[in-house]
């Protein structure tokens, strides 16, 4: 029996196999697409089923999605962030080659963190430019956005991962120096002389770690910018993974999510950053952030992704982000926080009924086992009471990954 003869609900599923075999396979599916109109829907409900974004590729974006049958199909975007490509400073601080100066630049930064700004001028403006590429991104992606009607989309809505995959010129430059042999020195240059100062190996392997972590940069939303971002209905999950290997500030992520007023899913995969001061800001971020996030949010997921290398002191805002957590649980079926909070004021917080709340992870910064009976049953105590407020919880895990008390 020839093609056209087969029966519609046949050819549709044929075409409908070969459309996701082709595409598990890596194959584009644009030339499938262009054969005859029967087959374009099909072929393109798998094609514009999760769409890597760049702001460049903006004029292209709006011309394909122009097709409003196309929007239906759309259920992921990957808004891969375009970022500036920047090189070492131009200072007269360092002297020596190249490569000499920029590890003298890196060796302040490591050490003063956001304080090396005020010495080494062109670090604020390289994060300003970053953070205008960011900002550009975001504002064309919901400006597109805001203008879908809510029929014209999937009714499950559009997950948006933001995505920041390239490497600053500080982690690039990280990981073609990491393997140098010998005694690393800096040499400063006082006008009359140049002053060589040897690195001790300690003191140069914490550098290159705050380098990896590409040292105090955070991506950040100005306020400006934040208040002409339209709402968009259109997405309901917002993700940051370990794709992206640049920091962003919970501040602009809050911004971004109080535009988003149908969002009910939010997963942050947190890189962990150079020093235990950068750190506690972001916790004291996050904490204030907390407050705003939508109304609808009903899951939330924070993930350390690996603990600091140094931790001398634990952050003071563990209490006020347990609590916010805390707050936000009457409104939730899914809380888990495999980051460190203050358990007991988590628990300490739900007074409330958590009606909805079906599965909970909790990480302690305190000792959950530990040969002090009276602190391990207090907090295992506190946490059975609050789970009385929690009627349709299945699931519970409370660990701690910490071997010291604090």
């Amino acid at each position: 029996m020839s093609w056209p003869r087969l029966p519609f609900e046949l050819r549709r599923d044929i075409l409908t196999r070969l459309a996701e075999t082709e595409s598990h396979n890596g194959r584009t599916l644009t030339g499938y697409a262009m054969v005859a109109s029967e087959w374009q829907p099909i072929f393109e409900k798998v094609t514009f089923k999760s769409l890597r974004f760049k702001a460049s590729e903006s004029e292209s974006f709006a011309a394909m999605f122009r097709v409003k049958r196309r929007r239906a199909y759309l259920r992921k975007i990957d808004l891969a962030l375009e970022l500036p490509q920047h090189s070492h400073l131009k200072q007269n601080v360092f002297g020596g080659t190249r490569e000499d100066r920029t590890i003298g630049q890196m060796t302040i930064m490591a050490r003063r963190g956001a304080g090396a700004n005020r010495c080494l001028r062109g670090l604020e403006r390289q994060q300003k430019q970053n953070n205008m590429a960011f900002a550009q991104a975001i504002r064309f992606l919901f400006g597109q956005l805001a203008t879908w009607r809510k029929e014209h989309i999937n009714r499950e809505g559009i997950a948006l991962e933001i995505i920041a995959d390239s490497m600053s010129y500080w982690q690039r430059t990280e990981t073609r120096i990491r393997r140098r042999a010998g005694l690393v020195v800096v040499y400063f240059n006082d006008l009359l002389e140049i002053q060589p100062m040897p690195i001790s190996p300690l003191t140069w392997e914490r550098c290159l770690d705050a380098a990896k972590s590409d040292f105090h940069f955070s991506l950040e939303l100005d306020s400006q910018t934040a208040r002409l971002l339209p709402r968009v209905q259109a997405i309901t999950s917002l993700l940051i993974s370990r794709k992206s290997i640049r920091h962003f500030d919970p501040r602009g992520i809050g911004d971004i999510m109080r535009c988003l007023p149908a969002l009910t899913t939010f997963m942050w995969e947190v890189r962990p950053r150079a020093h235990w001061k950068m750190k506690h800001t972001f916790d004291d971020d996050l904490s204030k952030a907390i407050s705003s996030w939508p109304s609808l949010l009903n899951g939330i997921r924070i993930t350390q992704l690996q603990p600091l290398r140094s931790h001398p002191r634990p952050s003071p805002y563990l209490a006020e982000l347990g609590s916010g957590l805390a707050h936000r649980c009457q409104l939730l079926t899914r809380l888990s926080i495999n980051y460190c909070i203050d358990a007991f004021t988590f628990f300490r917080a739900t007074t409330h009924q958590c009606h909805n709340l079906q599965h909970l992870v909790i990480r302690s910064e305190q000792m959950i086992i530990d040969e002090l009976p009276g602190l391990n049953s207090h907090l295992i105590s506190m946490a059975v009471g609050a789970v009385h407020r929690m009627p349709k919880l299945r699931f519970l895990a409370l660990y701690s990954t910490s071997d010291t008390h604090h």
